[in-house]
């Protein structure tokens, strides 16, 4: 009881997050395109399925709802997310124990304008940022919606990172 007070983490937090970044920083670089400054990156990462049982992953093409957040005073906020389609592909199935490795394109436009998704490079530089998947299901079946029962939050987030733009 005494080593749970003291310490920064709750007791069930144990090991590394189940989303783990290749790195603790990754870059951003600048692009004119279509006439807006767009900011590129890759962030390779993987998913270890710790849930103890399937984890199916609704996508369209292999794209599925991904974000970042940025820790704030208050805690982590979002910050951003891609641009997928609305077509509906098999999931993506993670046994038990098993990883999907996959890379996270991340790509904005700060400049006024007809462009999304949009990046505020003052919040994603200035503090640490996560990955969060917007899904993850502990059950699937295509013809309901929602097709599954979320997995926790916790089993969705990755480790910390720092994003940074070239020069």
């Amino acid at each position: 009881m005494v080593l749970s007070t003291l310490s920064c983490e709750s007791p069930t937090e144990v090991g590394p997050p189940a989303i783990v970044t290749d790195g603790t920083s990754f870059r951003l670089e600048r692009v004119i395109e279509f006439g807006h400054l767009w900011y590129l990156g890759r962030i390779p990462y993987s998913f270890t399925n710790r849930t103890g049982s399937t984890v199916y992953v609704p996508n369209c093409l292999g794209a599925f709802p991904v974000s970042l957040e940025t820790l704030e005073a208050g805690g982590w906020v979002y910050v951003w997310s891609g641009v997928i389609g609305a077509c509906k592909s098999p999931p993506i199935v993670i046994e038990p124990d098993g990883v999907y490795e996959t890379t996270l394109n991340v790509g904005g436009c700060t400049s006024g304008g007809n462009c999304s998704p949009r990046l505020n490079l003052s919040r994603i530089t200035s503090a640490p940022v996560r990955i969060v998947w917007g899904t993850g299901l502990s059950s699937y079946d295509p013809d309901r919606y929602p097709f599954g029962e979320l997995i926790p939050l916790e089993e969705r987030i990755s480790n910390s990172f720092r994003l940074e733009v070239l020069p």
